[in-house]
């Protein structure tokens, strides 16, 4: 794993725009060039010394000196937004809290919400047990339901 040392000798960070650039020329890098590849996932990740690190642990190993403990959760939910105050190392549980997007094979497109018989429920995560919020005639009055549950359950949301 990557130091504090080599990674100030390797890269550059630009707190304006959360940004890392090479500082040197290294194999396949020019000095100066924009460090890290875009994943289908969101996130970028750069390859330091042969191994590969999210770009946003690397923003806080320049930053700080040290890895973060936990996740990394970017507090506006935007992946490409690395800029350090839109940082902050949280526990899995707190990185999952402040989902803002429903996953990708969810069948109304919106957080906490699923469709039944022509009605839509509104569920929460609390801990380990799930609170149902109610039924609902439309997804979204469903969706108003859990984001004010979730503003008042998970200390990690940001919504």
């Amino acid at each position: 794993m990557i130091n504090f040392e080599t990674a100030k000798k390797l890269l550059s960070y630009n707190k304006t725009t959360g940004e890392i650039f090479c500082t040197l020329a290294a194999y396949k890098t020019v000095k100066g060039k924009k460090a890290g590849t875009l994943r289908p996932n969101g996130y970028k990740q750069i390859c330091v010394l042969g191994k590969l690190y999210k770009e946003h642990r690397l923003v806080w190993l320049l930053v700080y000196g040290v890895f973060p403990n936990g996740q990394i959760d970017h507090i506006n939910g935007n992946p490409l937004d690395n800029r350090i105050e839109n940082l902050r190392d949280v526990s899995s549980v707190i990185n999952q809290q402040n989902m803002r997007l429903a996953k990708s094979n969810s069948k109304t497109g919106l957080l906490g919400v699923k469709p039944r018989n022509n009605r839509y429920i509104a569920r929460i995560r609390i801990g380990n047990t799930r609170k149902h919020l109610g039924t609902f005639a439309t997804p979204e009055q469903a969706h108003e339901a859990y984001v004010s549950a979730k503003r008042q359950y998970h200390e990690g949301c940001t919504i």
